[in-house]
């Protein structure tokens, strides 16, 4: 009987304890923007006019992740909306590529009109990979790049990492 007594308490005190890690961990959603302004510029040779433009992802740069960068236990990208404006009406972009160099990610959308809000179709391990490098090392490389109907104009191209965090209290 003591036996069981024994076993059930150490189980107990085993379960107490694996409730407790969880109630001293804060829970919070992120988004991590990167907003790019574009310039296309008429290069006067043929009908479409290249662009590319590149900048940092920084996790740090979300005011809660940079409280908390030294006791995050767990970052998950959940998805990455893009949103491009400046478009004008009835022109196009024939090809747009967003590539995060360090874990060569690569989504390429094609035939964008007009203001365009669009979930990037990333497969669930290209996003595990980011959410891993993220978490090492807080900040990835992200160029966009593609070619335009119409120049000069300023593109909007706005990236929205979608992130759940866990951090410990």
């Amino acid at each position: 009987m003591k036996k069981l007594i024994t076993l059930f308490t150490i189980a107990g005190i085993l379960l107490m304890l694996s409730s407790c890690e969880d109630g001293l961990t804060l829970r919070f959603d992120a988004n991590f923007k990167v907003n790019m302004n574009i310039d296309v510029e008429d290069t006067g040779k043929g009908d479409t006019f290249p662009f590319s433009e590149t900048q940092t992802l920084n996790i740090e740069d979300d005011k809660e992740v940079a409280k908390q960068i030294e006791k995050i236990k767990e970052l998950d990208i959940t998805e990455i909306e893009c949103e491009v404006t400046g478009i004008p009406s009835g022109q196009s972009i024939p090809l747009l590529k967003m590539y995060v160099e360090e874990i060569d990610l690569t989504v390429t959308l094609e035939d964008i009109t007009e203001n365009h809000i669009i979930t990037l179709p990333i497969s669930e391990d290209l996003l595990n990979a980011l959410s891993n490098y993220l978490f090492e090392n807080h900040q990835a490389t992200v160029t966009v790049s593609g070619e335009s109907t119409y120049a000069p104009m300023v593109l909007g191209v706005k990236l929205n990492f979608k992130s759940k965090v866990a951090a410990s209290i």
